[in-house]
């Protein structure tokens, strides 16, 4: 791999550490094909010098019109004779990230996520309608645009979590959730059934740092401050209180555990679903704001009152996820009116007439995946 350590230096439009990025990745996908040569393949081990493809794709015989005009384009445009490229292992399927390999190395985790946030900026803005509910999934599918997101994702492989700020891990950590989401379903599809879905979020993944993180993962282990996730068997039989964290106290990700959690995230996770909050990017440097922003906006959609009746009925966000907010259905009313949806003048006055609080009621929840 091309290592630098100068990858902040911008030498001209697609070049930075000494790597001409477009060059570069015009090259990986002529590498690509020329490694499904059997004698290519055969050739080569993991680990290889750029002398040693030559002499593979040197051997013509074996190789059609279109694959002898890769091969000199490869040892046109190839970096330095000493440069080496990984071959990257047949991995898991369900690594997003993992069949490319970054030419340099990563840069800063605050720096690449808010590359990765300016890539997904310009999905969003082609493919995500006004109000931010649905998704072309097709369209970005057959992107330019997305194929340069998933390009760019390979690069948090390499990146080092540990220097990022509480702020920086939230918005980090958030913003990667959903551009998994979004990276997932538009190659896969969304669930199906329920028993697609329960096993998607724990399936689906990004290599970041060089460990493995699944949705439940990043949800649950990093955002929830290492908390059981709500539909683990414990959990589904009111017993969650007995089960145990999603990282064992031996797993270094434990260490990423975002404390106190900042039950906010909830309206800025978007599972793929029609009744998720609205799809947002958020920031370290207006976290704060951006989280009150979408708590506001999701409350002011999803808190119906019938006053009369005193019935308040919520999203099911709430019951799942209840105890990151407060410790009973009253505290969580008066947290939503105080904080999250205070100009709900109907939610105060059934506060006020009902000593015990309100009845709650929680909405369905739609499935139906965002698409448009």
């Amino acid at each position: 791999v091309v290592s630098s350590a100068a990858v902040e230096a911008v030498e001209g439009p697609g070049v930075a550490g000494g790597v001409d990025w477009e060059r570069h990745w015009d090259l990986s996908e002529a590498l690509r094909k020329a490694l499904d040569w059997p004698h290519v393949k055969n050739a080569l081990s993991g680990d290889f010098e750029l002398k040693e493809l030559a002499w593979a794709l040197g051997r013509g015989d074996f190789m059609d019109d279109a694959g002898a005009e890769d091969a000199v384009r490869l040892r046109l445009v190839l970096p330095s004779a000493g440069s080496r490229y990984r071959l990257p292992p047949a991995g898991d399927p369900n690594v997003f990230n993992s069949n490319m390999v970054w030419p340099v190395e990563s840069r800063p985790a605050s720096v690449v996520a808010e590359h990765l946030r300016t890539r997904i900026l310009g999905l969003y803005e082609s493919f995500l309608s006004d109000n931010g509910r649905a998704v072309d999934y097709e369209g970005l599918a057959r992107s330019v645009e997305f194929a340069a997101y998933v390009r760019d994702s390979s690069e948090l492989r390499g990146v080092d979590l540990t220097p990022l700020t509480r702020d920086e891990k939230i918005a980090f950590f958030v913003n990667v959730y959903n551009a998994l989401i979004v990276h997932a379903t538009a190659v896969k599809g969304a669930p199906k059934n329920v028993v697609e879905r329960s096993k998607f979020f724990g399936r689906i993944k990004y290599e970041i740092g060089g460990v493995a993180f699944s949705c439940d993962d990043m949800e649950h282990g990093v955002l929830r401050g290492n908390a059981p996730s709500p539909g683990s068997i414990l959990s589904l039989l009111g017993l969650g209180c007995l089960a145990g964290g999603t990282f064992k106290k031996t797993d270094p990700r434990a260490d990423l555990a975002v404390e106190p959690v900042d039950p906010r995230i909830h309206f800025a996770l978007v599972c793929g679903a029609k009744s998720c909050p609205p799809i947002r990017l958020y920031s370290a440097a207006n976290l704060e704001e951006g989280l009150q922003g979408a708590a506001e906006a999701f409350c002011e959609s999803e808190v119906e009152v019938d006053a009369p009746r005193g019935v308040v009925t919520l999203s099911r966000i709430f019951k799942w996820y209840g105890k990151d907010f407060a410790k009973d259905e009253r505290s969580l009313l008066e947290r939503i009116s105080t904080e999250y949806d205070p100009k709900n003048e109907a939610l105060r006055e059934v506060l006020g007439k009902n000593a015990g609080g309100p009845r709650v009621k929680y909405a369905e929840y739609n499935w139906d995946v965002n698409s448009k």
